[in-house]
């Protein structure tokens, strides 16, 4: 799960420069991206953190004592990357705008992006400070994430700690119901002004780790029944998406996200254990989703903005398989600076026990 997760991140990303045409033989796919990839690769996220927790941890969930120790940890594991990561965003930021300042004159595009950066900061102090530890990152906005996904761990343990897993599981109904009331209200991309974008990313997502939770209990549980519950619910997708192709206007697209990323884990689940009998397709899958979590951190502010100018700017790849290219370069090159940082021993600044933010 975390493989396609992180491959349809980075490629939301990525695609977004195409948004709005001039290269017909990708821009339709940007559309697709704009509207899906981001939420369903970062749903798939939620719901693998929801899912393996449970499934290796289910028979501690009712222990305090773990609960308390588990989230300890967890918060470690998610807030250090978060700061650690923050600092070599810091410093690939200020090595960018030194080169293009003194060495190198990019197009408008590269300087627009690197004076947004140098805005952000162009603030008071304090503020910028007090954004940054709740989630609003100047430097590197796409960590928002790690910060909404230890207050959903926390949310979840808070309940799972003075009621028990069935109130948890039952949780996840009214959440469904209120994200798809309220859907046009809440921020379904990365946007660093928008001050609701954690507490939006907490509603968004909170439902799809629970899910994970119960998809983990009843695999564990209920093993017989969970394959006939994931192809039932696998056709159900693939209906809504056929809807949604013949019938564009029946769902606002903020609704198609809050229940097509409760739905999406499930083809993937059954494709994973499809794929997984066959090595070597299952491998680039497997090692995307060893690398995800440092694949995720990596792959902004610089690495994808400057493989697209390299590519489409200057080599002037406009290929559909570019996109797909610059995915697989970000993965590789995140696999192999965290083996360097390892041998001059500062991977500690970022890397943690897991492989995924779960």
């Amino acid at each position: 799960m975390d493989g396609i997760a992180i491959i349809l991140i980075i490629l939301s990303h990525e695609l977004n420069r195409y948004v709005g045409g001039g290269f017909p033989q990708i821009s339709w796919l940007a559309n697709i991206s704009t509207q899906y990839f981001t939420g369903l690769g970062l749903s798939l996220f939620t719901f693998s953190s929801g899912f393996k927790l449970m499934l290796n941890h289910g028979k501690d969930i009712s222990d305090r004592t773990f609960l308390d120790g588990y989230f300890v940890k967890r918060f470690i594991r998610l807030y250090r990357p978060y700061l650690g990561y923050t600092l070599l965003a810091l410093a690939q930021l200020i090595t960018a705008i030194a080169f293009v300042n003194l060495i190198w004159t990019p197009g408008q595009e590269v300087r627009n992006q690197l004076i947004g950066y140098v805005v952000r900061f162009n603030q008071p102090a304090v503020n910028v400070f007090l954004d940054f530890l709740v989630g609003l990152n100047p430097a590197a906005y796409h960590l928002w994430y790690l910060v909404a996904l230890i207050a959903i761990t926390g949310i979840c343990f808070m309940i799972l700690r003075y009621s028990n897993r069935l109130t948890l599981f039952i949780l996840v109904i009214p959440l469904i119901l209120i994200n798809l009331v309220f859907s046009n209200n809440l921020v379904f991309y990365n946007d660093y002004e928008d001050i609701f974008q954690v507490p939006s990313g907490i509603m968004l997502y909170l439902p799809m780790f629970i899910a994970g939770a119960i998809a983990g209990h009843s695999l564990q549980n209920w093993k017989r029944g969970f394959k006939p519950l994931s192809i039932t619910l696998t056709s159900i997708f693939m209906i809504l998406i056929l809807i949604i192709i013949l019938l564009p206007g029946v769902f606002p697209s903020g609704q198609r996200i809050v229940v097509l990323g409760l739905l999406f884990p499930f083809p993937v689940l059954i494709f994973s254990s499809i794929v997984n009998k066959r090595p070597r397709v299952a491998w680039p899958f497997v090692k995307s989703g060893e690398n995800s979590f440092i694949a995720y951190l990596f792959h902004w502010p610089i690495m994808v903005p400057f493989l697209n100018l390299f590519l489409l700017d200057y080599m002037h790849l406009y290929s559909i398989v570019t996109p797909f290219i610059i995915v697989t370069i970000t993965i590789v090159f995140a696999h192999f600076t965290v083996r360097f940082m390892r041998r001059i021993r500062i991977n500690f600044l970022i890397e943690q026990s897991a492989k995924s933010p779960s």
